[in-house]
């Protein structure tokens, strides 16, 4: 195999192939030469080789990430929450304060570091979920409970509007964690008292899941600005500006796309879709869930 320049000036890989046509009595006559184009093959090898790297790269990143800096941050967050329970009588209220400001800071270095890790697990090629046939309904409803805290604390409302009987494909793992994300979004970005809706309906043969609120709404400028990796929108800034990129990449992993529709001073929904389970499956689901029942 040999790299050339073709006429054009553009470079290609060839390989060469070479034949002797012979003589009655075996004497060399001719030399055949074939010249085959295998430039689209090396690009896919080297395409290949690159991924490869990318991904070996992308694995010792995460790994020293992990052990060297999320460990050592473990402790010191740790630390500073023992300090604040343990010495709290013999601090002076501006101690209190410096310390309220380190471990504040600490924990949010260590969520952004979590969610830092988790995005390289997700854009990496060797990332997989696990889907499985499940109701939807109880999803919701746990992510309204996992969200109800922060609700409760800013005098905000979480419901939930879902057919029982509706069940979908999807890795229940992943599917709360966006649920759950963009709950928590919702509450944290909108002003106190927001209501905030987790509904679940049919459409067709898929199941569409949205999270919509009734607050500030988001100027349309932004709108595809929020799926961006680090960007925040809004006056609370006290996230990573990963959640939003992380809960895309997840949906469309599960055959989804997550999409975002919003009206300033009338509210925020985030929806996506899902295969719709059918047949003997979802019969034998529901069988199980009414026993339960």
């Amino acid at each position: 195999t040999q790299r050339l320049r073709h006429p054009d000036g553009r470079p290609i890989w060839v390989r060469i192939h070479r034949s002797v046509i012979r003589n009655a009595d075996l004497s060399p006559r001719h030399v055949l030469t074939q010249v085959e184009d295998v430039t689209a093959v090396m690009s896919a090898r080297e395409e290949l080789v690159e991924a490869r790297l990318e991904v070996e790269a992308r694995q010792r990143i995460t790994a020293m990430l992990n052990h060297e800096i999320r460990n050592p941050l473990n402790s010191v967050v740790g630390f500073l929450e023992l300090l604040r329970s343990d010495g709290a009588s013999s601090l002076t209220e501006k101690q209190h304060r410096y310390l309220a400001h380190a471990s504040a800071g600490a924990s949010q270095l260590l969520e952004l570091l979590g969610e830092a890790l988790e995005m390289s697990r997700i854009s990496s090629r060797t990332f997989e979920i696990e889907t499985v046939v499940l109701e939807l309904a109880p999803q919701l409803e746990e992510a309204r409970a996992q969200a109800l805290p922060l609700a409760t604390a800013k005098g905000s409302k979480v419901t939930v509007d879902c057919s029982l009987d509706l069940l979908v494909v999807a890795d229940p793992h992943r599917l709360l964690q966006v649920l759950r994300n963009l709950a928590t979004n919702a509450i944290k970005h909108t002003r106190d008292g927001t209501s905030i809706l987790v509904a679940g309906r049919t459409i067709g043969n898929r199941a569409e899941i949205s999270v919509s609120d009734n607050g500030e709404g988001i100027p349309a400028d932004k709108l595809e600005s929020i799926f961006e990796e680090y960007v925040q929108v809004g006056a609370d800034r006290s996230g990573t500006g990963l959640g939003l990129p992380i809960c895309r990449q997840l949906t469309r992993l599960m055959g989804g796309e997550l999409l975002v529709s919003s009206t300033v001073g009338e509210g925020t929904t985030f929806s996506f879709t899902l295969p719709i389970a059918t047949g003997c499956v979802a019969a034998a689901v529901l069988g199980t869930a009414s026993d339960r029942g």
